[in-house]
């Protein structure tokens, strides 16, 4: 003996467990619903009984219960449906109990987020002047296009990631034609996030002229759309204007 065959029927199931919760309430709702119209069909059931039942053409119905013995017999109709209803609200209650532990049992807690905020600016070119240490205690200015680029303190990885290229305008020398920084792993924090404006700590590396790690202040505002440089070691504070820089309150 074959399974019976039931075309057009793609078993797979792809509800998540919110939907499935919130599917059991509706199926609750819906029984609740089922019972209402019941215990309804009851009522009308003995306002025809008693020929108190309005009808559509606001006229009341001739009594269909004549006799004592109709009406008893109309009574106990009645009362073995609403025991029906009765016993039906019990196991709905049961169920309902069952729904609310099975969300509250197993309900993930919000996992907390990486960041407070995440400060992101695509790859943008600026044209910039560093000083750079040539050897011997000289340094020189060197003009040229700063090519930057970041996501800082992504707000479901915390992971963050940064590109910083400069292309010195006449390279030459002890002046290479392209100057790289890297991010150090780990050294990025966000100290202050409000809205759209956030204050985030990195270090960065450039050798050959700054090896060692360099403390970083970048301070973000999205709305004048400009990003603050500070380094302390360089005595470097510089604003940088008109730059597609982006603020995002994690967690919201």
């Amino acid at each position: 003996m074959g399974y019976p065959n039931i075309p057009d029927i793609t078993p797979d199931i792809t509800i998540d467990r919110v939907e499935v919760i919130n599917l059991l309430l509706a199926s609750i709702g819906l029984e609740e619903l089922s019972l209402a119209h019941l215990v309804n069909a009851e009522a009308e059931k003995l306002q025809a009984a008693l020929g108190t039942l309005i009808l559509p053409d606001d006229t009341a119905a001739a009594p269909l219960a004549t006799t004592l013995e109709d009406l008893l017999t109309v009574n106990r109709d009645v009362t073995r449906m609403l025991k029906f209803a009765m016993h039906k609200e019990f196991i709905l209650l049961a169920k309902l109990e069952d729904v609310i532990d099975f969300a509250e049992e197993f309900t993930p807690p919000t996992p907390p987020v990486a960041c407070a905020c995440s400060v992101a600016l695509p790859d943008t070119a600026i044209a910039a002047t560093l000083e750079l240490p040539i050897g011997g205690g000289v340094t020189v200015d060197v003009p040229g296009t700063l090519v930057l680029g970041f996501t800082l303190c992504d707000c479901d990885t915390g992971a963050s990631t940064l590109a910083a290229l400069f292309l010195p305008t006449t390279p030459g020398g002890p002046i290479p034609a392209l100057i790289t920084a890297s991010l150090v792993p780990g050294s990025v924090a966000v100290a202050n996030c409000d809205g759209t404006t956030a204050t985030v700590t990195l270090q960065i590396t450039a050798p050959p002229f700054f090896p060692a790690p360099l403390e970083v202040t970048l301070i973000a505002n999205e709305t004048a759309g400009t990003v603050t440089i500070i380094i302390p070691e360089l005595g470097v504070e510089e604003t940088v204007a008109n730059l597609p820089v982006t603020v995002t309150e994690c967690g919201t």
